[in-house]
């Protein structure tokens, strides 16, 4: 991302399927910043995971014992509060059922 952003699709959402969210990790570069993600049904957007902060040059992972749910059918979208360079990696591990 090279500006803020809050409606960026990570994964699309599929009819009568959920999205569980095991792990997510974030690498960042020369810049901090953070990361919220979001749970997209029609007209509106709720937190899925309270955002993420990451310091630069560092590591920020989340391990969810309980994986967090995006309703059946919502698309899984992030939110960025500050622009990020192309030395940001984010990794989001998970399964749909």
């Amino acid at each position: 991302f090279t500006t803020a952003r809050d409606n960026y699709l990570v994964v699309a959402g599929t009819s009568g399927q959920s999205i569980y969210l095991t792990d997510v990790v974030i690498v960042a570069g020369k810049s901090a910043g953070s990361l919220t993600l979001t749970e997209a049904p029609v007209g509106t957007i709720i937190n899925i995971i309270d955002p993420i902060y990451v310091a630069a040059n560092s590591v920020q992972s989340v391990n969810l014992r309980i994986p967090a749910k995006v309703a059946a059918g919502s698309s899984l979208r992030v939110f960025s509060d500050e622009p990020m360079t192309s030395d940001r990696t984010l990794i989001i591990s998970g399964y749909k059922l």
